[in-house]
């Protein structure tokens, strides 16, 4: 009996792309290389790489990627170093440090006298420095480059299929490692020497002057908007590669505990890379470019960059909007507290003495206040002038019937009729003293029983034979305030006393000087 052998089962795989001719290599999988397409580049690669504004600033909106269109970006050759993290076609992004190379020593190595900040790219054999010299797959193309050091920095590449047949590389592992480690100690010294800058050391000064770059108060560095297009073909296109919605992030809740070891190497491993960083296009044709650009142009873009991303950060601009909104409600506040405003102080003194005849103000009096008593119907200049023509006689204005203290003591005067007044002499004019204790004394008189028979004793009313009235013309009816001060017919003595005020007020006008009565009493 003869067994027959049955057919394999079909290779469920999909077949590999068949590898094309490498242009600088006949076996690439001598070097591990080999790779029709490739998304992510290796450590020790050389490529052409183009700074993408727009896609650098889409994590702040689309203000700031319509502003990152006017950043230039040009091409610029640059040797891939180190990885920031395992390297993961899933991500739009994958971290590496990128290194421009430039043609000749750099101008930046004049920066900073302990590090020749480059390294020299076979062919050129100058040892410049006494560092030993990137030894590419095949020749350079250009003669006398170096690798710039000062100018590397991390960036995202995106992550896209490229021509991988076309790449130049370094296969010695120990050099590309050698000069990852160069790199990052130059980097490291730059950094220092412009923090001695920020600080206003002078040496730092000297060496590295401020940035020509504006500041990211606003846009005014940016240049005006670029073509679309340019003469090394289209820019600023971020390729087509998986979203970060489909291939989220690792969040390290989702580790338990006894797991967390591994998620904090899975999130090593797999870092995206800050957003802060920017994001670069690479292509591994370095026919692309005729000729190697400075890269402290290159330095400048990634300049701009994060002036866009400091004037568009969060903060930033809730600042600016606070601000502008503080400056459109001061205007409609300065217009309210115009309207509200009080008027300012008069510089010009107002005429009290014409106001006092007008309109008398009310004051109370105090207790050492000395008043002159207007008669509200003859102004004071009159009253003033009566007093300097006449003889040396006193006038005096009593108000009757006071019924308390705080209506006896409220009177019509001003400083400026008391001074006026004040300037005739002592003998033309009588200041009445008001007093509570006065008023007191008087409400008290008033509702205090007393018999007859007290009369001679406590009698200090004022009669006919001792008080002689004065003479005086009176023009109005509303003099009629003294009437009281002089007996009538049929007056009573004790009814006198209740009415009439202290005997204290009456003794100047019983020393006063006496004229013959001219009007009869009745």
């Amino acid at each position: 009996m003869t067994g027959t052998r049955s057919a394999p089962a079909p290779s469920l795989r999909r077949p590999r792309t068949p590898v094309p001719q490498f242009k600088y290599i006949d076996d690439p999988d001598e070097y591990q290389r080999g790779y029709a397409r490739r998304q992510t580049p290796f450590e020790g690669d050389f490529c052409v790489m183009s700074l993408d504004p727009v896609a650098s600033v889409a994590h702040l909106g689309a203000e700031a990627m319509e502003s990152a269109k006017r950043i230039p970006s040009g091409r610029y050759v640059a040797f891939v170093g180190l990885s920031h993290g395992l390297p993961f076609e899933g991500r739009p992004t994958n971290p590496f440090t990128l290194a421009p190379v430039c043609q000749g020593i750099p101008p930046q190595s004049s920066l900073c006298d302990a590090t020749p900040a480059c390294i020299p790219i076979l062919p050129n054999a100058d040892c410049y420095g006494g560092r030993q010299p990137i030894a590419p797959i095949a020749p350079f193309p250009w003669p006398d480059c170096y690798i710039s050091t000062f100018t590397a920095e991390p960036c995202r590449i995106t992550t896209a299929k490229r021509d991988y047949s076309q790449v130049l590389f370094s296969p010695n592992d120990l050099g590309n490692a050698r000069a990852n480690r160069l790199t990052a100690e130059d980097r490291e010294r730059l950094f220092t020497l412009k923090e001695r800058r920020d600080r206003g050391d002078a040496e730092a000064l000297e060496r590295l002057p401020p940035t020509t770059v504006g500041l990211s108060t606003d846009l005014s560095f940016l240049p005006p908007l670029p073509a679309e297009t340019s003469p090394d073909g289209p820019v600023n296109q971020l390729p087509k590669s998986p979203s970060s919605e489909e291939f989220p992030a690792f969040d390290m809740a989702d580790f338990p505990p006894e797991l967390a070891g591994f998620g904090f190497l899975a999130a090593a491993l797999f870092n995206p890379g800050s957003v802060d960083l920017p994001v670069v296009n690479i292509w591994y044709d370095l026919d692309m470019v005729t000729e190697v650009r400075d890269p402290q142009l290159f330095a400048t873009e990634c300049e701009m960059i994060e002036k866009v991303k400091e004037y568009y950060d969060p903060t930033q601009c809730a600042a600016r909007s606070a601000a502008a909104e503080v400056a459109e409600v001061a205007p409609a506040s300065g217009v309210k507290n115009a309207r509200t405003a009080t008027a300012p102080p008069l510089s010009t003194p107002i005429d009290t003495t014409r106001l006092d005849a007008q309109s008398p103000t009310a004051e109370v009096a105090s207790e050492t206040t000395a008043y002159i008593v207007d008669d509200g119907a003859v102004s004071l200049e009159s009253a003033t002038a009566d007093a300097v023509s006449s003889e040396p006689l006193a006038l005096a204005v009593l108000e009757e019937g006071a019924r308390d203290s705080a209506s006896f003591g409220t009177v019509a005067t001003s400083p400026t009729s008391i001074t006026a007044l004040g300037s005739v002499g002592p003998k033309l004019k009588l200041l009445i003293r008001s007093s509570s204790r006065h008023s007191v004394r008087r409400s008290t008189s008033r509702t205090s029983p007393r018999s007859s028979h007290d009369t001679p004793l406590s009698s200090a009313s004022p009669t006919k034979r001792e008080f002689v009235p004065l003479s005086y013309d009176r023009h109005t009816r509303s003099m009629s305030a003294l009437s009281f001060a002089v007996p009538r017919s049929r007056h009573n003595p004790l009814k006198s006393l209740k009415k009439s005020r202290s005997s204290s007020s009456l003794k100047a006008p019983r020393r006063a000087s006496t004229l013959p009565v001219t009007r009869s009493l009745r």
